[in-house]
């Protein structure tokens, strides 16, 4: 008799047992569902306050296209559009980054309701911002930044008008180029200018991407061929070894001066004035006038990707600032408790810009056969031929 009841309470102990642990089972379960669940909603509120910011980025960049749209229409004569760009400009903060208001100040301007406590509700229907709750609640626009950043990828260009605010004559340009930050494969010990060598294919090449730097200066009037050959300068910048200073270099015309002149060796191991790039260089004694006419700059990247600063400088070191050649936007928007920032630049398009890639341009190697006669062979069969071969 004592022996069955032993039996007894080892199958109540077994049962109570497995029950427990079905029981933890479960709760682990419940546990596992309800976190996946609400990283699946933090993962959507975080998108769609991503969605919201990107959201206040377009409005600021309708914005600036009525900003832009207005002064060229103003330069015109047209008296209307000189009335807008009074308003854009007398609207303190509006365009130069004062305070979160730069969107409510001008919303008449594109059509958007802003509310009192300075957000834009973002949604495709009410029903649908009811439930995520989307807007963006803060948006600063700098108009006039001091400073361009292009990323030419490697055998591309880029082209930027250097147009100073209020036309402000400056005296330099300063190239700032490769962040070591975003290039941590590229090497450092760089050779001298006179022993490197440079390789057939990129990916041959880790180091600091050489940059082809082009000036061009167009007068307001008197614009020719002979012009604007003789104000045309072109530098190729080689990353190399060296003592790190001011790295000045005067340009002259690439037309005028012999082949071996043209490279200019750069040492890269750091920019005392932005401890962002390895490699640097200063353009000096622009002698030609803002007020007669207008500089542009291309860029070039070979053999690597670049990450390219560009400013504008007055002999006593002072910034010029860019007059809206690609204005900086602060955006944050929101979904419930949800905030995401985005900070990025955009390049107003307002009046035909100069594409920098008509030319033909490559980086890789290039064959070139002319024919002359009354009949020619337009077949394939030239690619194979033994003037072509590069090995």
């Amino acid at each position: 008799m004592y022996r069955n009841k032993q039996k007894g309470a080892a199958a109540i102990f077994v049962v109570v047992f497995f029950a427990i642990l079905i029981g933890i089972i479960t709760l682990s379960f419940f546990r596992i569902v309800n976190q996946d669940q609400q990283l699946s909603l933090n993962n959507d509120l975080s998108q769609s306050a991503h969605d919201s910011a990107q959201a206040g980025v377009e409005d600021s960049m309708r914005a600036i296209a009525v900003y832009e749209n207005c002064r060229a229409a103003a330069a015109q004569g047209d008296a209307t559009a000189a009335s807008c760009v009074e308003e854009f400009e007398s609207e303190t903060g509006a365009l130069d980054k004062k305070d979160c208001k730069a969107i409510k100040k001008i919303s008449s301007k594109i059509g958007i309701d802003v509310a009192d406590d300075n957000e834009v509700k973002v949604q495709a229907s009410a029903t649908e911002d009811a439930e995520l709750n989307q807007a963006y609640t803060c948006v600063n626009i700098d108009y006039h930044t001091s400073d361009v950043l292009a990323s030419p990828e490697n055998g591309q260009s880029v082209m930027y008008e250097l147009k100073p605010s209020n036309a402000e004559p400056f005296d330099k340009i300063k190239i700032l180029w490769d962040d070591p930050s975003r290039n941590k494969g590229h090497n450092y010990a760089l050779e001298p200018l006179s022993s490197m060598r440079l390789p057939r294919a990129a990916s041959d090449w880790n180091k600091p991407p050489i940059l082809r730097a082009q000036l061009i200066y167009v007068p307001n009037t008197n614009i020719s061929l002979p012009n604007l050959q003789n104000d045309t300068w072109s530098v190729f910048l080689y990353p190399t070894s060296g003592t790190v200073g001011d790295n000045n270099y005067s340009p002259v015309q690439a037309r005028q001066v012999p082949k071996a002149d043209l490279p200019k060796d750069i040492p890269c191991h750091g920019i005392k004035e932005d401890a962002r790039y390895s490699c640097g260089v200063t353009f000096t004694n622009l002698t030609a006038g803002t007020a007669t006419g207008r500089y542009f700059l291309r860029l070039g990247s070979f053999y690597a990707n670049a990450d390219v600063k560009i400013q504008m400088l007055k002999n006593n070191g002072s910034v010029v600032s860019f007059d809206g050649v690609q204005p900086a936007v602060d955006v944050t928007g929101k979904a419930n408790n949800v905030f995401r920032r985005i900070q990025t630049r955009v390049e107003p398009k307002s009046e035909p810009q100069i594409p920098a890639g008509l030319d033909f341009s490559t980086s890789d190697s290039l064959c070139k056969i002319f024919r002359v006669g009354t009949e020619l062979d337009h077949s394939d069969t030239d690619r194979n031929s033994a003037f072509c071969k590069t090995e």
